[in-house]
């Protein structure tokens, strides 16, 4: 799973958010936000990693070892065509099966969805369903789901099959994909960016000179 200040907001405020990032295996540094507050708290963690980034790389080494992944997650078809993106991106790449990610509601067919993954047996599942739907579900069915790895990817499906623009390379090197995002979807992030950035900076200076709650942040983090 990973962490940004939106998530780091939600583990706050959510504790089956909290729950699910202390019980991941491993939790990875998604946000320049959470390298400034790490800074700040005296922390040190590894640079910013994004799934968007490495997914082609980890595409091409599946591809060489024979080893299959699964998309789930995203609207109808984006699951489909963000598969067909990593095929032509890495030839011979397995494709064990896609699934869109509604599929909680009106009726929860989670059961019937977990099934489906396991009938599939791929060695990768990627999990695209927004923070903190993926991480709780994850958390909740990770025993039940026969895959040897399950990663949150977050939107990366969107960007992967071209539905989405990312930032350019500049921005993202200066820590303003969030600032890209946001102008490119103000009315559904502007909650998120504008009022929650602040509120995650507040909370991390709060910390820092003992004022407020911390959440128990995960104790793998970083690795």
């Amino acid at each position: 799973m990973y962490l940004n200040a939106h998530t780091c907001n939600l583990a706050f405020e959510n504790e089956q958010m909290l729950e699910a990032l202390c019980k991941a295996d491993m939790v990875y540094c998604d946000g320049e936000g959470v390298r400034f507050g790490a800074h700040v708290l005296g922390l040190r963690v590894p640079e910013r990693t994004t799934a968007a980034d490495f997914l082609p790389g980890l595409a091409c080494g599946c591809a060489r070892r024979g080893t299959s992944i699964y998309l789930l997650g995203g609207d109808a078809g984006v699951a489909e065509a963000a598969a067909s993106r990593l095929r032509e991106f890495a030839p011979g790449l397995c494709v064990a099966g896609t699934h869109h990610g509604y599929f909680l509601s009106p009726r929860d067919c989670s059961n019937e969805v977990v099934e489906r993954i396991n009938r599939a047996r791929p060695g990768i599942l990627l999990v695209g369903l927004g923070s903190p739907l993926q991480e709780i579900w994850t958390c909740q069915h990770r025993h039940s789901i026969d895959v040897p790895l399950v990663w949150c990817v977050g939107g990366v499906m969107d960007f992967v099959s071209g539905r989405s623009k990312r930032a350019p390379r500049w921005m993202r090197c200066c820590g303003l994909e969030w600032l890209f995002r946001l102008g490119q979807e103000p009315r559904r992030l502007f909650v998120r960016y504008v009022a929650g950035n602040p509120r995650f900076l507040v909370r991390v200076f709060a910390h820092r000179f003992g004022a407020g709650r911390s959440p128990r942040l995960p104790g793998k983090a970083g690795s």
